[in-house]
C-alpha cells in the first residue's frame, strides 16, 4: 500500500472513531467534528497556529448542528493542513 493510501485508511479510521457518536456512524456532528479535531489535531494546530480553523468549521457547518460527511470533514482538516504545511515551507499554500 502507498503512503498515501495508508493516510488514507488512518485519516477514514479516525473519522469512524468519532462517528456515529451521537447519531449516524457515517457523519459526524458539530460536537463529534469538534472533539475529533481537538483530540487528533491538537500538536499541528499548536504548531502552525491556525486560529482561523474555528471560525471556518463554525462557517462550514452553521449555527445548527447538522451533520458533516468523512468527505466533508477531510476537506476541513486536509485544506488547513495543506495551507500551514505551505506555510511552513514558505508557500501561502494558495
Amino acid at each position: 500500500m502507498s503512503e498515501l493510501e495508508k493516510a488514507m485508511v488512518a485519516l477514514i479510521d479516525v473519522f469512524h472513531q468519532y462517528s456515529g457518536r451521537e447519531g449516524d456512524k457515517h457523519k459526524l456532528k458539530k460536537s463529534e467534528l469538534k472533539e475529533l479535531i481537538n483530540n487528533e489535531l491538537s500538536h499541528f494546530l499548536e504548531r502552525w497556529s491556525l486560529p482561523v480553523l474555528p471560525r471556518l468549521v463554525s462557517n462550514f457547518l452553521g449555527s445548527s448542528d447538522p451533520p458533516a460527511s468523512a468527505s466533508q470533514s477531510a476537506g476541513i482538516t486536509g485544506n488547513q493542513r495543506a495551507r500551514g504545511c505551505g506555510q511552513s515551507y514558505g508557500n501561502t499554500g494558495q
